[in-house]
């Protein structure tokens, strides 16, 4: 492959585009980003269960809360050992399927393989939630995420049923919006303490994850300009 001098300069115009705009991008969500981050700050840090209760009844707007979470009635499966906040059995059907691939010269070849495809979800979770001593509804607070529990298959069945459960148990931090009795758009950070979570949600993470990307994008759309052919640009 030959690469002329004005496929060149084209690439560098396209990529003097694409960074232009990923610095246009960067530069909003960089600005939506210190809002968050000045949000975090004036956020009200909560010490005492009884000081939460406050600052719900008084509308007192974001506040951090380290504590407990619990379930208040966990809910049980046959199929699991233990009790959970929440338990989720996904049923998944082994199916064959076919598909079509082409050679270097253009040939067809039909191909099967086998997949575990989803058919069904069922969810059981309790009713009712604890954080500190204060109880709401389940949902209010998201417990953290499901760990996969066990999965049970008959012999030479093509059925499977995978489950999932959420600990009823756990400490951690919890941002939310305290107020009209209760707690709104509530975040729960597992095993961090306030200033842990405060620190890693402000960490510069997704500034290098956002140029990685952005890059590799930059590179994938150059690399497929000059694989192409630009016969355009010899006129």
């Amino acid at each position: 492959m030959t690469v002329t001098k004005r496929e060149i300069i084209a690439s560098i115009a396209i990529l003097a585009v694409i960074y232009t705009a990923g610095a246009l991008i960067f530069s909003s969500i960089s600005r939506s980003k210190e809002d968050e981050y000045q949000e975090y700050n004036k956020a009200v840090r909560i010490q005492r269960a009884e000081q939460l209760q406050y600052a719900i009844d008084t509308d007192t707007g974001n506040v951090w809360a380290y504590g407990e979470l619990k379930a208040v009635d966990p809910v049980t499966h046959e199929a699991v050992e233990g009790d959970f906040a929440s338990i989720t059995e996904v049923t998944e059907e082994l199916r064959i399927e076919t598909y079509t691939t082409t050679d270097s010269k253009g040939r067809a070849h039909v191909h099967t393989r086998t997949r575990w495809i989803e058919v069904d979800r069922e969810t059981w979770h309790c009713e009712k939630q604890t954080f500190d001593g204060l109880e709401f509804d389940y949902g209010t607070i998201p417990f953290p995420e499901d760990e996969r529990l066990c999965e049970v298959q008959k012999p030479l069945s093509d059925i499977r049923k995978i489950y999932y459960g959420s600990p009823k148990e756990s400490e951690g931090t919890l941002y939310a919006s305290a107020g009209s009795g209760t707690l709104s758009g509530a975040k729960y950070y597992e095993g961090w303490s306030i200033e842990e979570t405060i620190e890693k949600l402000e960490s510069g993470t997704w500034k290098i994850i956002y140029w990685i990307l952005w890059t590799a994008t930059a590179a994938i759309i150059v690399l497929a300009f000059v694989y192409a052919e630009n016969k355009w640009l010899e006129d």
